[in-house]
């Protein structure tokens, strides 16, 4: 029997600029004691049950590419990516730079999403963001 690490939040301590050296702790912690896998989530907001909604979130794939550089052995994966999040695309660059940065270890998983308000947040921040000031000329 395999195991592996489901890093479910971000939150360790009171400043959220440390969160990716507590995360990176915890992979090389899991690698050092034989855990076979560390996966982390891919969601835009926090999901229920796990924390708020406004906590501080890394995104997932970035994260990855953080653990690929700190870790040698261990599998890296999301728990899942929904597919609605990215364009296919470009979740294939970023998919496969991970994992060349990674000499590997990726494993890809992709679902179709259960956290509507993911989706609906996305929408809404795309949707602000083309009718803002930062970027006038799409508005």
């Amino acid at each position: 029997m395999r195991f592996g690490i489901h890093n479910s939040s971000w939150l360790d301590g009171s400043d959220p600029a440390e969160a990716l050296e507590a995360v990176k702790a915890r992979a090389q912690w899991a690698e050092d004691h034989g855990f076979v896998w560390f996966s982390v989530l891919d969601h835009m907001i926090q999901i229920p049950r796990v924390g708020a909604p406004d906590e501080p979130f890394l995104e997932g794939w970035t994260v990855l590419s953080g653990l690929a550089a700190v870790t040698s052995r261990i599998r890296l994966a999301t728990l899942a990516t929904a597919v609605g999040y990215r364009n296919p695309a470009h979740l294939a660059k970023i998919a496969a730079s991970v994992d060349l940065i990674s000499r590997g270890r990726l494993t890809l998983g992709i679902g179709a999403g259960f956290f509507n308000s993911n989706n609906q947040r996305n929408d809404e921040e795309t949707r602000e963001l083309f009718v803002s000031d930062v970027m006038p000329h799409f508005a």
